[in-house]
């Protein structure tokens, strides 16, 4: 059984490079997909067969391919290939810019409970935990954000602290996390994103399943930190949507003292408004 893997990274990387799975199911017919478990559903629409790396022989991880990009994300022609040894053949398998997000398979049976107004997701660090992610986005600086009125907003965040540290600002008292919606996997997130009107989030494994799922999501970044799937160099404080990875984002970069992030989160505030006066809605 030929195997496919991602080469390097986590679950952002994994899932922003799932749109390589289907074109190298046409190249190469046969080959099964290796995940963690907790992506196995998340990605039973790419065209072949998904295993967990609990489900396959060790000796035959050994010899899979393996998927990864390369360093140049949108100003070439080719941004990643697979290659690899199989039984002697080297395989190289050539991904181009053009391919658009896969289609992700999401939870239809995840429900988040009805609410007036917009439904927001929320992101602000990754999986180290804010003090020790320098993409982290200070909890405090989100209390304007969760002042705006006729909002139920969702913590995007599987871990019971970030949440609870959240609430424990006046302002996040009402926030749902994903252990009160039953999530259990990334299919279950998605399910919930799905549901969601916008995603705001730092760079993160979550901004990547919104984006790839074509949800409007607002990324923040820090500082002058690359983000190569909207802008290769860090020229732009601002990146409207329509990049060649993901057309549903809009960047904003905070190029003020680092942690001061009230310029940003106004300028996210202002936009969640005017598009809820565009659909008939008031926030």
């Amino acid at each position: 059984m030929p195997l496919l893997e991602f080469a390097i990274g986590g679950f952002g990387d994994h899932i922003a490079e799932s749109r390589f799975v289907p074109p190298a199911a046409a190249a190469i017919p046969g080959l099964t997909l290796v995940v963690r478990p907790s992506l196995k559903r998340l990605f039973g629409l790419l065209g072949m067969p998904v295993a967990t790396v609990n489900e396959v022989d060790p000796r035959d991880r050994a010899r899979a391919l393996r998927l990864w990009r390369g360093d140049d994300y949108g100003t070439q022609d080719v941004i990643g290939y697979s290659a690899s040894l199989r039984d002697g053949e080297r395989i190289v398998l050539e991904l181009f810019r053009g391919v658009r997000p896969a289609p992700l398979w999401w939870d239809p049976y995840i429900r988040v409970p009805e609410a007036d107004g917009f439904r927001i997701g929320l992101c602000w660090h990754g999986s180290t935990g804010p003090r020790r992610d320098p993409r982290a986005v200070p909890v405090e600086a989100l209390r304007p954000l969760l002042a705006m009125s006729g909002v139920q907003f969702i913590a995007l965040h599987d871990t019971p602290a970030s949440v609870a540290e959240l609430r424990e600002l006046p302002e996040g008292k009402d926030v749902l996390g994903l252990a009160d919606l039953g999530v259990c996997d990334w299919a279950d997130t998605a399910g919930v994103v799905q549901q969601c009107d916008a995603v705001v989030s730092s760079d993160t494994a979550v901004f990547h399943l919104a984006a790839t799922l074509g949800r409007p999501t607002y990324l923040l970044a820090a500082d002058n930190k690359q983000v190569p799937w909207l802008e290769p160099d860090a020229r732009h404080r601002r990146v409207p949507r329509g990049g060649p990875w993901y057309s549903s984002v809009e960047l904003i970069r905070n190029w003020t003292p680092p942690n001061d992030w009230a310029e940003v989160i106004s300028e996210v505030c202002s936009e969640l408004e005017g598009t809820s006066e565009a659909l008939g809605s008031h926030l």
